[in-house]
């Protein structure tokens, strides 16, 4: 397992919307004759896809491919540790399960016919599909229906955000359907709040912790774009309107990056460096007219998407980040031990004044806020941080002290 992650400088995006001169993009050769549908890393970040005809795993960044698993196309993948893998639901209700990295496989039959899953805390399943949304807490062997509506309506995406989870969907033939649903109970139960007759396609979280998210259809065609709520939900604005958005992703700088539907509207992705305030293509390397179906981040930093019609596997050239306005202090801080089992040390190599802003944020590698506080150090200049509950795997620290930034990976054993 690498033991750091080395982020390399790969563009500096003007506010303007001046032209990039270089490609971001590239190719990433898939065997023959097959259509990538979902991607998924594990902590070494090795790539997972399904496709046409099954479950692939590459430990080299594409050169190379394994088929782990003969199952249909279109399921969804999921890891959970270095080993751990899932798979499914297929239209005859198997949720496929590894705990080996895909050498030997469970099948776990349900009665749930088709749906995609979701990991929350990496712990609770969700199978989001058709007209119901279902949880299990024994990783997949039991599961209860804890949203039922029609079956033209579909369940895109799910998100946690502190204690309240938040579902998004997509209501064809209802304008009062669809929108946003929140759970405070962990999923238990859900209530509509907000977006009736819009298409949820995709959440994210933007720097300061609000929620994002894709709208890819709206009942009357009024609106579309990316929407961000500051109130949990409730109240919504537009801040990239006349985009069809399908999925979105924010990187660990507070990058904000639109996947977008050709059919209807402009095509390929957006980003935005200043959290929504302005927005530019970033298309270079893409074929023309590219519709994207999904984008993710593997744990080394590098941005993939997927494109449809044709299916097409993308990875940026470089990994991605933004250049800090002041340079980050690494050599005033000691991350120890690492890798850690309940608890890390921040040692302040330098005394602090006393008055400092210190904050302290945690990232697993699916780029969810395992833990987010203020914290002051004590009068060793020290500060312990206790998360004996992880599961073990790469996690990514940030320690922000007043305007400046130190990051490191963390390895939890």
């Amino acid at each position: 397992m690498k033991s750091k992650i080395v982020l390399i400088l790969l563009i500096i995006f003007l506010k303007s919307s001046s032209c990039i001169s270089q490609d971001f993009w590239e190719e990433v050769i898939i065997p023959d004759s097959i259509s990538p549908a979902y991607i998924s890393f594990n902590n070494n970040s090795e790539l997972y896809l399904t496709s046409s005809n099954g479950l692939y795993k590459s430990s080299d960044g594409g050169s190379s491919w394994n088929l782990l698993i003969n199952c249909m196309s279109g399921l969804s993948v999921l890891n959970r540790g270095q080993d751990e893998i899932f798979v499914g639901i297929d239209s005859f209700g198997k949720l496929f399960h590894s705990l080996d990295d895909g050498m030997t496989w469970d099948t776990i039959s349900t009665e749930i016919v088709g749906g995609w899953l979701v990991m929350i805390n990496d712990t609770i399943l969700f199978c989001r599909d058709w007209g119901a949304i279902y949880k299990s807490i024994d990783i997949g062997y039991s599961w209860d229906t804890v949203l039922a509506t029609s079956n033209t309506e579909i369940f895109n995406d799910i998100i946690k955000k502190d204690t309240l989870l938040f579902s998004g969907s997509t209501a064809f033939l209802n304008p009062q359907g669809g929108g946003i649903n929140q759970s405070l109970n962990g999923g238990n139960s859900w209530q509509q709040i907000s977006l009736p007759g819009y298409g949820v396609s995709s959440f994210d979280l933007d720097q300061d912790g609000n929620l994002l998210c894709g709208v890819n259809f709206q009942y009357n065609y009024e609106a579309f774009g990316v929407f961000r709520s500051t109130d949990d939900g409730f109240i919504w604005e537009n801040i990239l309107p006349g985009y069809i958005v399908t999925s979105l992703a924010v990187d660990i700088n507070g990058g904000i990056y639109a996947g977008c539907d050709s059919d209807f509207g402009p095509e390929g992705i957006q980003y935005s460096s200043d959290n929504g305030m302005t927005w530019s293509d970033l298309n270079n390397g893409l074929h023309d007219d590219a519709s994207i179906k999904t984008l993710t981040f593997s744990p080394d930093g590098y941005v993939y998407c997927i494109t449809k019609s044709p299916f097409i596997l993308y990875r940026s050239i470089n990994p991605i980040v933004q250049i800090n306005e002041k340079p980050p202090i690494v050599n005033s801080i000691i991350i120890y031990p690492n890798p850690f089992q309940n608890k890390f040390m921040i040692h302040f190599n330098e005394k602090l004044a006393g008055s400092e802003k210190i904050h302290v944020r945690l990232v697993n590698i699916r780029g969810i806020t395992i833990f987010d506080e203020n914290l002051k150090p004590s009068t060793n200049e020290m500060i312990t941080v206790s998360q004996p509950n992880l599961n073990e795997g790469l996690y990514i620290l940030l320690v922000m002290i007043n305007d400046k930034l130190f990051s490191s990976t963390l390895i939890k054993n």
